[in-house]
């Protein structure tokens, strides 16, 4: 089954955030320093290395991104982020998506949520609303698989607006200007080979697939 989410958003020229007393910030520029974090910390951090170096408190995760914007794959340089950024700023669990979309990551055990995508260089980014893309993740060695996702991106837009589930009535959001829909598939066969190509494992994956919703 597949599910989808549908999100409108505001341009980039919508939307600025302040430094200080009057200077003005681009979000787009903005955008440039979040992926720019995804690199420098998730690499170091949360990436998906070996299955034996796994915290107790960690969940072992796979998923597929494919980015489609104004109707091109960009997929390879997007940056995806899951949950709010902490104090410091810096995402710890942001991945910098390759050509083939693929995502090895340590997420905390329990409840995952998509917060950011961003596009290569930091163009345009997208900011979720808490919710609108969950996932709930299992320990103790199981490898979950998220399912294959696809962000379907037309316009510019930026930040939050309003959400379709695939069941629920339109939300009326706060502004328009960008639309993405989002979609969740299984291809847990193709995922397994995949994973045991990179990680040698006699394990099987265990569907935790995003649930995609519009918040309430």
């Amino acid at each position: 089954m597949i599910k989808s989410l549908e999100i409108n958003s505001p341009s980039p020229a919508q939307r600025s955030v302040r430094a200080g007393a009057q200077k003005q910030i681009p979000i787009s520029w903005m955008a440039g320093l979040v992926l720019a974090g995804v690199c420098l910390s998730g690499c170091a951090t949360s990436y998906l290395t070996r299955l034996d170096k796994v915290a107790p408190d960690e969940a072992i995760a796979v998923a597929k991104f494919r980015i489609i914007y104004n109707g091109k794959d960009v997929t390879k340089g997007c940056g995806v982020i899951f949950d709010p950024f902490p104090s410091s700023g810096v995402p710890k669990y942001g991945y910098t998506l390759d050509e083939t979309g693929y995502v090895f990551a340590r997420l905390p055990i329990g409840a995952n949520s998509i917060h950011l995508v961003g596009l290569k260089r930091g163009t345009h980014l997208h900011t979720f609303r808490p919710k609108e893309l969950t996932c709930q993740l299992d320990g103790g060695g199981v490898i979950n698989y998220m399912g294959d996702v696809t962000m379907d991106w037309n316009g510019m837009g930026t930040g939050s607006a309003i959400a379709i589930g695939a069941v629920s009535p339109v939300l009326h959001g706060l502004t328009t200007g960008g639309r993405i829909v989002v979609s969740v598939e299984t291809n847990a066969v193709r995922a397994q080979e995949v994973f045991r190509q990179k990680f040698p494992t006699d394990r099987n994956l265990k569907p935790s697939l995003l649930v995609v919703q519009a918040p309430k």
